[in-house]
């Protein structure tokens, strides 16, 4: 190579250097947020840090939980709120009374101001990305959000209480009725999975594996994810492969009758005694 081209070659593998690897366009780094399962992003969290997902949540409430120094969230720049996963089952009160509290929103973004008068259980959609990990937890920065027109509704909150009720008392009819009428009510896609896990348990109770595993299977189709319809298939599938395994015994068929024995035909000429 000649020393006058080494000097120029050599400056330009430079700027190659600090300037970074190239990057083609329409990459995956370029593509679309992907709609999560917020199960999803609670079971690993650490896979979502820093990379942009789409969440559907049910908003709760405005509050304020802050933790600036473990985390990159100060209430001088953003605003904090509760919500509950879409899946979140609202008339079981143990869900309800534990929304996620760890969603923020910069005081910068336009929807801050309808936070505050924002109805419990409206149905929103998020971009949103893991900033920061705290003792295991995800805090969410929530990028831009947009209302969806569906809401779970006061009745189907009811009917799936009833239908809670009447299923740990062990009436499995009024259970399957009253979930299937929480069901006809409830706009929403992810509630909607929570409660065709519970006609699926109904079914998987009453002994009837085809209808159960229907149900089961439109609630996986909704929300792959969701725990107590992947423990409840976990159950259907060992159970499947128990009875598969009983040898089924082999049961001898029934014998014929015997035959009576016919005395043996005298020869024609054989003399007979005398009477």
């Amino acid at each position: 190579m000649s020393l006058v081209l080494r000097p120029f070659l050599a400056a330009a593998l430079a700027v190659s250097a600090l300037a970074g690897p190239a990057r083609a366009e329409g990459g995956w780094w370029d593509s679309e947020p992907q709609q999560v399962p917020f199960e999803k992003v609670l079971a690993d969290p650490g896979a979502y840090r820093d990379v942009g997902f789409i969440l559907t949540l049910q908003f709760t409430e405005k509050r304020t939980l802050f933790n600036p120094y473990f985390t990159a969230f100060s209430p001088d720049s953003y605003v904090n709120f509760a919500a509950w996963p879409d899946g979140a089952e609202l008339w079981d009160r143990e869900q309800y009374v534990k929304p996620y509290a760890f969603f923020f929103l910069a005081k910068g973004d336009p929807f801050v101001p309808s936070l505050k008068d924002l109805p419990r259980r409206t149905r929103i959609r998020c971009r949103a990305v893991v900033r920061s990990i705290f003792r295991g937890e995800p805090w969410i920065e929530v990028r831009s959000v947009s209302l969806q027109p569906e809401a779970v509704s006061a009745e189907t909150v009811k009917a799936g209480f009833l239908g809670m009720q009447a299923f740990d008392r062990g009436d499995l009819d009024e259970a399957l009725k009253q979930f299937e009428a929480a069901l006809a009510t409830n706009p929403g896609a992810g509630p909607s999975a929570s409660l065709w896990s519970r006609i699926a348990h109904v079914h998987w109770k009453r002994h009837d594996l085809p209808r159960a595993r229907e149900a089961l299977g439109k609630c996986l189709a909704e929300n792959p994810a969701y725990p107590p319809a992947v423990s409840l298939k976990e159950s259907m599938d060992a159970a499947e492969e128990r009875l598969l395994a009983v040898p089924v015994p082999n049961l001898p068929g029934k014998a014929p009758p015997e035959k009576p024995v016919e005395p043996a035909a005298r020869p024609l000429n054989e003399e007979r005694p005398a009477a």
